[in-house]
C-alpha cells in the first residue's frame, strides 16, 4: 500500500510505503515519486511498514533519489523488514547521507 500525505506543517511531502511493494504497485509509486519531484517541498519516505520490496520499486526509489534536488529522507526502524531489504540491496551506502533511523 502506498499513501501520500502532507505533514502537519505543510512544508514537506510524506510518502508512506507499507506491505508488499512490488511490480504491481510500481506504476503507482512511479507516478507519486514523479509528482513529488516536481514540487518544491522536501520529501520524506516512511519505509518501516514495508514487509517486502522488489527490484522494480527499489529502482524507482534509487532513480528518484538521484533526480532529487531537495532534501529526500528515508525513515525506517533499524530492525524493520525495510532495513533488511535495503541492506541486502546495498542501499544503505547509497542513501547514507539522508537515511534516518527511527
Amino acid at each position: 500500500m502506498i499513501s501520500l500525505t502532507p505533514n502537519a506543517l505543510g512544508d514537506s511531502k510524506q510518502l508512506t510505503l507499507s506491505g508488499t511493494c512490488d511490480v504491481r504497485s510500481a506504476s503507482e509509486l512511479q507516478t507519486l515519486l514523479g509528482d513529488l519531484l516536481r514540487e518544491e517541498s522536501p520529501i520524506t519516505i516512511h519505509c518501516s511498514a514495508i514487509e517486502s520490496i522488489d527490484t522494480a520499486c527499489m529502482q524507482l526509489l534509487v532513480a528518484a533519489k538521484r533526480e532529487a534536488t531537495k532534501p529526500f529522507v528515508f525513515l525506517f526502524e533499524e530492525e524493520s523488514e525495510a532495513s533488511k531489504w535495503f541492506d541486502l540491496a546495498g542501499l544503505h551506502d547509497f542513501f547514507n547521507d539522508d537515511v534516518s533511523k527511527q
